[in-house]
């Protein structure tokens, strides 16, 4: 089995300081305005192809005294999303890869978080085609300015992520389709709610 990491890199829009700080808010929720989408980057015959997953109810609830608390919740409505071109979305989404038509939605949940610093490695389920698997997430916050965190109202994510279809049983079209899809995308998240 492959393993899978995401790599999160927050650049915050604003002024802001380190997590660390004891001005800092308890806790804040940033959401990702459903309809944002995520770019991937995968091969057909040894070519690159670029696809977009559109975002649907996603958030990550960070909790500035307790990092453990934190939450990632991240959903991809699949029905909506694109693999750059017709008959590729078509193949896409059919039953020998993501079977969007039983599979609407692909999930990750965190269910543990820990901090070293700016660096987040979040733990937790990614599933699709109903199929579920653990996997460890790294998240790297990129807090350039330092003055307030508490006025921010969004902040802008640069996303990485290596998924293998084939650990899913989405290895349709194996043979000219490549199994490694790669997110690589930037997105914003903007704040929800502050305790």
């Amino acid at each position: 089995m492959h393993g899978v990491k995401l790599f999160l890199i927050a650049s915050v829009i604003g002024v802001c300081q380190t997590v660390s700080s004891v001005a800092l808010t308890k806790e804040a929720i940033f959401k990702i305005l459903d309809g944002e989408s995520i770019e991937f980057v995968y091969q057909v015959a040894l070519i690159d192809f670029n696809g977009k997953f559109v975002v649907d109810n996603s958030y990550f609830q960070i909790d500035f005294e307790r990092p453990e608390a934190s939450k990632f919740q991240l959903y991809f409505d699949v029905n909506q999303s694109t693999a750059g071109f017709p008959l590729a979305t078509k193949l896409m989404l059919s039953e020998s890869v993501l079977y969007a038509k039983e599979n609407p939605k692909i999930s990750f949940i965190s269910n543990n978080i820990t901090r070293l610093k700016n660096r987040f490695k979040i733990t937790g389920m990614l599933t699709i085609r109903g199929i579920s698997k653990k996997i460890e997430l790294e998240a790297k916050l990129d807090m350039k300015n330092k003055n307030n965190f508490e006025n921010i109202s969004f902040l802008n994510f640069h996303i990485f992520a290596d998924i293998f279809r084939s650990d899913y049983g989405a290895s349709g079209y194996s043979g000219l389709v490549g199994d490694k899809i790669v997110l690589n995308s930037n997105i914003k998240l903007s704040l929800d709610y502050r305790e």
